[in-house]
């Protein structure tokens, strides 16, 4: 897989070829720690969402920052708080927000129609 489309899915970890990449990986939950980097990467994500309204973008390990969002997903959603999930909910669409914007306007249409369009055909 190319750097280009690694970064990608790390920055937009909801497209399509993200699927993909998860199964890939063959990632059991039961076989999962706190200590694992995708584990604290996604509680980072979390707290973040909570403390500071907004989750970091950290590109230095993308295969981390792919999966710690699918993880930290499951972690919100297992809290059954309606507060907790529209609170992370939010964040991480203004760190999305803040992506689209600095990027070119042909991969921002390419990632709503990957992400929203697609979807409604």
């Amino acid at each position: 897989m190319e750097q280009a489309e690694l970064e990608l899915m790390a920055k937009y970890p909801f497209i399509p070829p993200v699927h993909d990449f998860i199964k890939s990986k063959n990632i059991k939950i039961a076989e999962l720690k706190a200590d694992d980097l995708y584990v604290k990467r996604a509680q980072e994500r979390i707290e973040e969402a909570i403390k500071d309204g907004v989750v970091s973008v950290q590109l230095g390990d993308l295969e981390t920052e792919i999966l710690s969002f699918t993880i930290a997903l499951g972690l919100v959603k297992a809290t059954g708080r309606d507060d907790i999930q529209q609170r992370w909910v939010y964040a991480e669409s203004v760190r999305f927000e803040r992506l689209l914007e600095q990027e070119k306007k042909s991969i921002a249409a390419e990632i709503f129609w990957n992400a929203a369009i697609k979807e409604l055909i």
